[in-house]
């Protein structure tokens, strides 16, 4: 692992001044991991696994279902700056996506039912070489991709204080990567004669273009549960995907042309290869533990852990296929707080229902170098009584206890907006239900 990453490392730093490459990306299985929780939960460090609350639906805990008093719709942008950064040389990249958007409806006595999509890791690598006529060999990398998963959920209350529910996911992993290999041989310049075919005293210029594209595709099923009792909450996820198959295919093209001095001009085109094989494949079960305490409406504080069993869910060669690093269990822990100056009262001023959060969490990827510590601070804007616009900033930085020379700072704009309809409103005709009592959510 150490001389791969020596690689990676020495391939970034070459390329620092004109492209940009994450070297933490490449050893993670399935690209950087990415937070998919919604509401004041993003805003808290992705806590609130234990929380009951409508603007999570069940981006955190699908047992949350239960919680849900009307019609929940729940979305969430992020834009995402990096900063990468070795000894003096730097190099920035830019990432924007949306990453989910969950629907709940609650169904009275017989619970409730959610769908909703999350984007669990990204890929976005990109290296151009910078342009040299003496250069002899020159290689660009480009890919792009990452793990998404739809969910089907169902959540239900066991008298008072639990609550249960079970989802059906589809996890879907994607990633499409190119390497181009470009060879340029001029007898002039680099007083090299070894042309091919005994083409000699010429130019020629010989590229090789390598793509892959690998997809799995598979069932996560889950079940999750929430208890409280005195203001104190549990909570708790688990999901474990059910063995599915790799596809990987793989496309390589030859070209090479000569313009020759003497023997006039040379060109050939090499026959595609195209190689699709499929593996026995299954991604690492995932488990969410999370405890929290709320003494009244307008304070709660909540400790999340989170694992991802990638070393002991895995078999050895399944993980060799999705990155050369060794693989272990990744995990982390977060705390996050949330105040609200005075949701109780009967005519509040528009600050005294604004919600503030703020959060910070520590995690160790599953390469188990890489370390990731953040901070999260933001703040949920009150649209007429039924949802929230959500703006806050995380940032942090991930680094290595392998390569202390190398670090990645970055800083995430997040935007996430809830809304819903009312139970109550259900009843009635849409063009007669109040205004205020109406919520639109999207995703920007």
């Amino acid at each position: 692992m150490r001389l791969i990453m020596k690689q990676l490392l020495a391939i970034s730093v070459f390329v620092s001044c004109v492209s940009a490459q994450s070297v933490f990306t490449p050893a993670q299985p399935v690209g950087m991991p990415v937070d998919p929780s919604c509401g004041s939960s993003a805003l808290m460090s992705g806590v609130g696994t234990s929380v009951a609350t409508n603007d999570d639906v069940m981006s955190r805990n699908v047992a949350n279902l239960a919680a849900l008093d009307r019609v929940e719709f729940v979305a969430r942008f992020n834009a995402a700056i990096t900063r990468m950064t070795y000894k003096n040389l730097n190099a920035d990249m830019v990432r924007t996506l949306p990453e989910t958007f969950v629907f709940g409806v609650p169904l009275g006595s017989a619970g409730a039912i959610g769908f909703g999509y999350t984007k669990q890791s990204d890929i976005f690598d990109k290296m151009v070489p910078a342009t040299n006529s003496n250069d002899r060999e020159r290689v660009s990398y480009d890919a792009q991709g990452g793990l998404s998963n739809w969910q089907l959920g169902y959540g239900i209350g066991i008298k008072k204080h639990i609550k249960i529910g079970a989802f059906l996911g589809f996890d879907n992993y994607r990633k499409i990567s190119q390497r181009i290999t470009d060879w340029y041989y001029d007898p002039d310049s680099l007083n090299d004669q070894s042309t091919p075919n005994g083409v000699l005293n010429s130019q020629w210029f010989a590229k090789e273009n390598d793509s892959t594209a690998d997809f799995i595709k598979g069932l996560r099923p889950g079940v999750g549960f929430m208890a409280s009792l005195r203001g104190f909450s549990v909570g708790a996820q688990f999901s474990y995907p059910v063995r599915d198959h790799l596809t990987r295919t793989v496309v390589t093209r030859d070209s090479l042309s000569a313009i020759a001095t003497q023997n006039g001009n040379y060109g050939h085109i090499g026959p595609d290869t195209v190689i699709t094989q499929k593996y026995l494949m299954s991604l690492a079960p995932t488990l969410r533990v999370g405890i929290s305490y709320a003494p009244s409406a307008k304070f709660l504080v909540a400790l999340d852990g989170n694992a991802e069993f990638w070393k002991t869910g895995m078999r050895k060669n399944e993980a060799a296929l999705l990155t050369k690093t060794t693989l272990h269990d990744a995990g982390g822990i977060g705390l996050g707080i949330r105040f609200v100056p005075a949701p109780d009262l009967l005519l509040p001023r528009y600050y005294e229902i604004i919600q503030y959060m703020a959060g910070v969490k520590y995690s160790r990827l599953a390469d188990g170098t890489t370390n990731d510590v953040s901070a999260s601070l933001g703040f949920g804007l009150p649209l007429r009584k039924v949802g929230y616009l959500d703006f806050g900033v995380s940032g942090g930085q991930r680094s290595s206890t392998t390569f202390t020379s190398y670090q990645e700072r970055y800083i995430n704009l997040m935007i996430g907006i809830n809304g819903g309809i009312s139970r109550a409103a259900l009843a009635i005709p849409l063009k007669q239900i109040p205004r205020s009592t109406l919520g639109v959510g999207w995703c920007m």
